[in-house]
């Protein structure tokens, strides 16, 4: 088996630190953590292009007491 690249890694944390869910590394509200902007397994630059700003900049993120459950 081959090693993960250093993104893949991220995004394999991101996922065992939420559970598996990948509702919940999108909306991820640690955004203290240093590996948030990492979150998706790309580049900063590269997961803005794909998901736009909304899902990179931390004053965008919905408050902790939004259920997840009503974000797309």
């Amino acid at each position: 088996m081959s090693k993960p690249t250093p993104l893949k890694a991220i995004r394999a944390k991101c996922l065992d630190c939420s559970c598996g869910s990948y509702k919940n590394v999108r909306w991820c509200p640690a955004t203290d953590c240093p590996l948030w902007p990492f979150r998706f397994g790309l580049r900063p630059e590269t997961a803005r292009k794909r998901y736009g700003d909304r899902l990179m900049e931390t004053d965008q993120m919905p408050d902790s007491t939004v259920p997840l459950e009503m974000l797309r």
